[in-house]
């Protein structure tokens, strides 16, 4: 029976059994008057009247021995024989809830329903550890291998290798890890490479690097200077930018850029 074709006399009758007679639930008032369960609560909410919970409904019922055999027979999933024999690994031979479910054949979730409803004690997590220990000893915050073998896509190896180089928009890059000053993913800036390789030593943090035409992928030793620290870097950057400006007030140099001046 569908909404639309619901009668007057249907919703009473479905307030009747509901309240009055047997107390019925909605599924089977749904069943007797061959409408949905949907139905049935829409139309009894619509009159006002508050569902019940399920501890309601089973106040007044009395359960059946029919009733009682079907729900032992549902909750007995196990023969006699099954029922000794996962008592029996599970203490004797101390097999784990998911071992013994293999040999049972069923899932790892009703054999410790089993064990529960039995009040049989269960093992803690540090008792199952000591019986079943990983592959590989584990401390707390490390990363946890359990024997599974992670291939080497690294360098040469992973299929977008570029030669240890890459390039942004101002540098370039090279991957040289055993550098101490390297950034997390182990690449240094290439001209602080060549700079360092020409002088013999490592440069220090401080220290800065100048490219005189301006093009910071150009790292050519001839190209570049080296500055003691950042301020002089800065101070040398704003000596040329007032020749510039000296020069258009006096009218006497048509160059427009720093590079032009340079040279």
């Amino acid at each position: 029976m569908k909404p639309h074709q619901v009668t007057e006399e249907h919703r009473k009758e479905m307030i009747r059994l509901y309240l009055m007679d047997k107390k019925m639930s909605l599924r089977e008032i749904g069943r007797k008057l061959g409408c949905s369960v949907g139905t049935v609560s829409y139309y009894i909410k619509k009159a006002g009247i508050k569902i019940k919970s399920k501890s309601q409904l089973l106040k007044g019922r009395i359960i059946t021995k029919e009733a009682r055999q079907k729900i032992r027979k549902a909750l007995s999933l196990f023969t006699k024989e099954q029922q000794v024999e996962i008592i029996r690994l599970y203490i004797e031979e101390k097999k784990s809830c998911k071992e013994i479910s293999k040999i049972v054949k069923c899932e790892s979730a009703t054999i410790l329903n089993y064990l529960k409803r039995n009040n049989i004690k269960r093992r803690n997590t540090s008792d199952a550890i000591k019986l079943n220990p990983p592959s590989t000893i584990f401390k707390k915050g490390s990363k946890i291998n359990l024997g599974r073998k992670r291939l080497d896509i690294t360098g040469e190896n992973n299929k977008w290798w570029k030669g240890g180089k890459y390039t942004t928009k101002t540098y370039t890059f090279v991957l040289s890890k055993k550098h101490p000053f390297c950034n997390k993913k182990g690449y240094m800036s290439e001209h602080r490479l060549v700079m360092e390789k020409h002088l013999g030593r490592y440069l220090t943090p401080q220290e800065v690097v100048h490219h005189f035409d301006f093009n910071k992928q150009n790292s050519q030793i001839d190209n570049l200077h080296l500055f003691k620290n950042n301020p002089e870097h800065s101070k040398y950057h704003h000596f040329l930018k007032r020749l510039i400006l000296n020069e258009k007030q006096k009218g006497m140099c048509k160059k427009t850029s720093i590079l032009e001046l340079t040279k």
